[in-house]
C-alpha cells in the first residue's frame, strides 16, 4: 500500500500559495496522517476529486482525515468536492475537521467508517450538499456530523444519512 501524504499536503501547500485548486484525478490516495493548512501561507483550500466514487482519500491512521484549522485565523470560501473520503481504521478519526471556516461548500462527497463524518466548530455561512454519510465502526450513540458552538447558517441540502443519529448541535439555553 503507498503512502500519498507528502504528495498531497505538498500539493495542498503550492495550492494556498497560489491560490489554485488542487485536483484529485481517478485513484485512491492512502495518507498516514492528517492532512491540513499552513498557518504561514494564505488560508486557501479547493480540493477537488473528479467524481465522488472514483478520487477517494483512505485515512490509514487514527487522526482527522483533513483538518482545516488554520490556527485561529478566518478561512474563507473554501470548496471541497467530489471525494470519497473512507477510515480505513477502527479508531477516534474524525473526516473533515474544520475551524473558523466562513463561506464554505462542501458538495457530492462520501463519508464512511468515521467517528464523525464531519465536525464544524466556529463555522459559518456554509452550505453542505449532495453528501452520502454512511457506515461506521461500532460508534453506537456518536452522530455522523457533530456541530459545535458558534456555528450557524449552516445548510444542508439533499445529503443522506444512514445512521438515525444524524446531527449533533450544541445546547441552548
Amino acid at each position: 500500500v503507498s503512502d500519498d501524504t507528502d504528495a498531497l499536503q505538498n500539493a495542498i501547500y503550492e495550492a494556498q500559495t497560489l491560490s489554485c485548486p488542487v485536483v484529485l484525478p481517478k485513484g485512491e490516495y492512502n495518507i498516514s496522517r492528517a492532512l491540513k493548512l499552513d498557518p504561514e501561507r494564505p488560508a486557501h483550500l479547493h480540493l477537488l476529486g473528479v467524481c465522488s466514487v472514483s478520487s477517494v482519500i483512505r485515512n490509514m491512521h487514527q487522526d482527522n482525515a483533513l483538518n482545516l484549522n488554520p490556527e485561529k485565523r478566518t478561512f474563507q470560501n473554501a470548496k471541497i468536492a467530489n471525494i470519497t473520503f473512507i477510515n480505513g481504521v477502527e479508531g477516534t478519526s474524525n473526516g473533515l475537521k474544520a475551524t473558523n471556516m466562513s463561506e464554505y461548500t462542501i458538495e457530492n462527497c462520501i463519508f464512511r467508517n468515521f467517528l464523525f463524518s464531519m465536525e464544524l466548530e466556529s463555522c459559518w455561512r456554509g452550505a453542505i450538499s449532495n453528501c452520502f454519510f454512511r457506515e461506521r465502526f461500532n460508534y453506537a450513540g456518536y452522530p455522523m456530523v457533530k456541530i459545535g458552538s458558534q456555528c450557524n447558517s449552516v445548510a444542508f441540502r439533499s445529503c443522506w444519512f444512514a445512521n438515525a443519529n444524524a446531527i449533533s448541535t450544541p445546547m441552548v439555553y
